[in-house]
Formats: structure tokens, sequence, C-alpha cells
């Protein structure tokens, strides 16, 4: 996968969305109406897109999901596959991205009548202020795509309107990025032999998925029943993860950060000079029961011995809950390497 990636140094509102010597101009009609003509039920009452710049003294509320910009302009599947289009493997060709850009979807979803944890929990972000440093998105250009909801429908209906905005209008602004040449690129190719003595590492993720406004989506589909597999890095970094996970702010991982996963992209980078990094394996937390959890981290440990790997990074998303499931899979794979050991 080549990556290639484009940075601006403004944004602003005008006639005809365009990209001219580093300034993103976007059509707020052409936006709006890109969003809106696909929302067939009507959900959305009113779009109102707005610009937050890095350094401005704002505060941007009922921020649900930040999602980066970005398009496949070779190899199979579409950016963020499953969403708007179809579930084809991704992972290869080149994706051209705006790199401190982000769209981000901001609504108001229902509270009444909702479980203790089943309801929208929309967060905020500060463009400056000692809060600042606490969200990477203070440092980006900020689309703010502000939606009011139209009263009466159901949560999976709210939930997939305001995804599918937030990724039909990344979409609408990727495409200015077709046919251009980046300010600057990296290649990630896992299919060429590295040398033997470096160490085999692999990466376990792991994703809060507990209902509604609190999934995490895999290739368009929520992972509630997801068995642990592996993944080649370049997939999460083409989007075949994207989060639905409205809950607890401050521990749950927003679209734009699983796209550019920093443990996936420190050891990507690492590949074939330190270490030798043999897949990415992708799986549910906040299971629901010990046994449950005890499935999915055993599951999960073995597809991190299946790849080979002499070393893992375990990270997660979410609380005490989740932690006890990478705990899990920790003494899963001890057990496993010290199983294969002993033999």
């Amino acid at each position: 996968l080549e990556r290639g990636y484009f940075s601006i140094r403004n944004l602003v509102f005008g006639r005809g969305t365009s990209l001219a010597d580093g300034v993103l101009t976007v059509d707020r009609d052409e936006l709006v109406n890109a969003v809106l003509a696909e929302d067939k039920n009507g959900h959305i009452a009113s779009l109102a897109p707005e610009i937050v710049a890095p350094g401005e003294d704002a505060r941007i509320v009922h921020v649900l999901d930040t999602l980066p910009v970005g398009i496949k302009v070779s190899g199979e599947g579409e950016f963020m596959p499953g969403h708007l289009s179809l579930p084809t493997i991704v992972g290869s060709g080149t994706t051209h991205l705006f790199e401190n850009l982000a769209v981000m979807e901001c609504a108001e979803l229902p509270w009444a009548g909702k479980s203790a944890l089943l309801y929208a929990r929309d967060a905020i972000v500060d463009m400056v202020g000692p809060a600042a440093g606490y969200s990477p998105f203070s440092r980006t250009f900020n689309l703010v795509l502000r939606m009011t909801m139209r009263p009466g429908a159901s949560d999976v209906e709210y939930d997939e309107a305001v995804r599918n905005a937030g990724i039909r209008a990344a979409r609408h602004l990727g495409e200015l990025l077709r046919g251009r040449k980046p300010d600057r690129s990296e290649t990630f190719d896992f299919t060429q032999p590295v040398d033997p003595k470096l160490p085999r590492v692999a990466c376990v993720t792991q994703c809060q998925t507990q209902g509604t406004y609190s999934n995490t989506l895999l290739y368009g589909k929520e992972v509630s029943n997801l068995v642990p597999a592996a993944y080649s890095p370049t997939e999460l970094m083409d989007g075949c993860i994207v989060s639905g996970n409205y809950v607890w702010p401050w521990a749950k991982i927003p679209t734009f950060i699983q796209v550019n996963l920093p443990v996936v992209m420190e050891l990507a980078r690492a590949h074939g000079k330190t270490v030798n990094f043999v897949g990415v394996v992708f799986d549910r937390g906040h299971n629901n029961s010990h046994v449950e959890k005890q499935r999915v981290a055993n599951l999960a440990a073995s597809q991190v011995r299946r790849l080979g790997a002499e070393g893992c990074v375990i990270s997660w998303e979410g609380g005490g809950n989740s932690a006890t499931d990478a705990m899990l899979t920790l003494v899963g794979l001890r057990l496993l390497y010290e199983r294969n050991r002993g033999a």
C-alpha cells in the first residue's frame, strides 16, 4: 500500500469546492446537497457545516465521531469499505489522504428512555487552552457537520444517518485528491521477505462493541459476534475499521485514529528495519461473561501464535471491562508459549 499525504494551510467556505496552493475551499451548498441527497428517509432535519481551525478560540460540542478524508486512487475497493460501498478487501494499491483535515459528526441524539449504557455521550474538543492537548483534533482543520435530527426515528436509524453523513462528506472532499501529486508519501509492503533474525511481532487491537451507539464496524458490519482474526496492517490504514462508538469520550477511538492507529503505524514503519511485523489480530472487548471473555482471549492468542509471533503488543478501547479481556489475552498468550516451549 502506498499512502500519499496532503497538508492544507487553510480551510474556507466559498463558491465551488477546490484545492489550490494549500487552501481547501468548500462549497457549503454543494456539500449539504451531497450529504442530504442520499438521506432518503429524511432523518437529518438540517445540516449546517462549520469550520474550526487550529489555534481558534473555539470549543466543538456534541462530537460523535471524527473521520479522515481520503480516497483510493488505485487498487481494490473504496476507502472505508462496506459503508456506502461493497465490503471489498482493501490494503493494496494507492490511497491519498489529507493528513491535517478531519470531518466531525456532531449531533444531539435522544436520551429519553435509554438504558444506563446504550445512549450517546457526545464529546467536546477544545481548540485552545489547557484541554486542547488532550485531543489530536485541536491540531487539525475540522469540518464540523452540525446536524439536527428529525424526531421519531429509531436509535439504529439515527446511528446510520449520522455515520453515513460523515462518510459522504469525507468522500465528497476526498475526490479532490484524485489525480494529484501528494506532498509526501510512504509505502508499506508486507509481501517481501525480511531479515529472519528480526523479532517477529504481532499486534492485538481490541475494540469496544456493546450495541447501538456503542459499536465498532469491520467492513461495514458491527462486530458483536466477531471471532478474532488476523488482518494486514494496511487494511486498517485503508479504513476497514470504522467507529460507531459514541460513548465515554475519554475511552473511545474515533475513525480518524483507527485509520492511523499509532501502535500499528509505528510497527509498520519499523517493519524490515528493527522488527518483522507479522500482522494485526482484531477482536472485541467488553464481552458479556467470563466464559465469553476467556473464549475470545484464547482465540486471539491462538491467532497470534499462528502468525508465528515471538512478541505481541496489545491495545484496547474502553475501561476496566475491556482491560480484563486484554489481560486474559495476555494470559492466553503466555500459556500457549509455555506449552509450546515445553513440547
